[in-house]
């Protein structure tokens, strides 16, 4: 995943209990249904083979941290290959999913928490992953990723406590005004924002925000429309379905 985002998916929380399959179906609230047979479970598995956890834990990270430090190296250490090696996972995962509705159905936290017996943080950990790995991996961000990947990396480099001031920014916001989660939000995508703009191009600015936006949105979802004109790059991005 981009940048600052590989470690703010690092949501406290541990797994207590290999996940299960299930050949039931779930509904959410809104009448979405997860279907599930065939089971979802063994298509999470196969995802999670790929950075060598098969074969432990029931085939599942020991935690959604372990996840993320295991992701956030691999990306680092094999650049766009990796990139290319992520997308294959993920559009084979979705596919074995059943595609992206049914993707989408089954990988909201709540189902999770169902199907694999997960504690609340540690589905929201992985339900903020894969919606994450979703959007990174699909065009057009994956292209602006993997056209500037380097770029991006080098404003880690150069722009990390920044990028860090404001996650603590919007943290003390939250702190001393919890009344105003969603223009605490706001700030914080604007922040975050500027720095990939600045040194990468607003296309790269955009992404970096609309990940930080899906991340976020999952955790305050009643902030959705106060931030729905956040993160707008050029053109063909704005019209990016999966981006509001």
């Amino acid at each position: 995943m981009i940048g600052k985002l590989l470690f703010a998916l690092l949501i406290v929380g541990f797994v207590t209990a290999g996940p299960v399959a299930s050949n039931q179906e779930v509904v959410l609230a809104g009448n979405t249904t997860c279907k599930t047979n065939p089971p979802v479970t063994p298509c999470v598995l196969a995802f999670f083979a790929n950075f060598g956890f098969a074969g432990q834990n029931g085939g599942y990270p020991p935690n959604s941290t372990t996840f993320g430090i295991t992701l956030n190296q691999y990306i680092l250490k094999n650049d766009i290959a990796g990139w290319n090696n992520l997308k294959t996972w993920m559009t084979t995962f979705i596919t074995c999913a059943g595609g992206h509705d049914n993707f989408d159905a089954c990988l909201d936290w709540q189902v999770l928490m169902q199907l694999c017996y997960l504690p609340k943080n540690e589905a929201l950990a992985y339900e903020i992953t894969f919606r994450v790995l979703e959007f990174e991996t699909t065009t057009p961000a994956f292209d602006v990723i993997t056209h500037n990947w380097f770029c991006i990396k080098g404003v880690e480099m150069q722009e990390g406590p920044i990028i860090k001031q404001c996650l603590q920014h919007f943290t003390d916001q939250q702190h001393n005004n919890p009344n105003m989660t969603c223009q605490n939000f706001g700030e914080y995508l604007n922040c975050i924002e500027r720095p990939y703009v600045l040194h990468c191009g607003r296309d790269v600015g955009a992404v970096t925000c609309a990940a930080e936006k899906i991340e976020y949105a999952i955790i305050y979802p009643d902030c959705a429309d106060h931030v729905a004109l956040q993160c707008n790059g050029p053109s063909a991005f704005k019209k990016y379905p999966r981006l509001h």
